[in-house]
């Protein structure tokens, strides 16, 4: 080796020394670059809160199932009328709200944003209840 391979070097290190900013296409391919990272995340943290109302709003049923049933354990003749076709209209204001059941009117956080005003239970051939959460008292 006669040191030629340094020399070449020594060229790209002292021409590296001498360049004093980016070029615009080296500054282009940043902004696209970042751009394309902050996309993505965008999209992540709005699928993220999508999935976290909805999951708000899964949460919010069972605490209103949980308290039709205690009503309905306090108020037997609510529980016969379960019992038809119709099923049971509970109001979330008369009847949970202010018999003690719940502190306040719960709002839907998914969607249209209303408040659960009704819960319609009804009995199924199995036995089982069926809850439907209407928007309207």
């Amino acid at each position: 080796m006669n040191g030629e391979g340094f020399g070449t070097m020594n060229m790209v290190l002292k021409r590296m020394r001498d360049e004093k900013g980016m070029t615009l296409i080296e500054l282009l391919a940043v902004v696209v670059i970042l751009g394309i990272l902050a996309a993505v995340a965008g999209s992540v943290i709005i699928g993220s809160m999508n999935s976290a109302r909805e999951n708000a709003d899964a949460t919010t049923e069972a605490v209103l199932i949980e308290a039709v049933d205690r009503y309905l354990f306090d108020n037997p003749t609510k529980l016969s009328a379960a019992n038809t076709a119709a099923g049971a209209t509970i109001s979330v204001q008369d009847d949970l709200v202010e018999g003690g059941y719940l502190k306040k009117v719960p709002s839907r956080q998914a969607g249209s944003g209303t408040d659960y005003l009704s819960v319609i239970v009804s009995q199924q051939t199995d036995g089982s209840f069926l809850y439907s959460f209407d928007p309207t008292p």
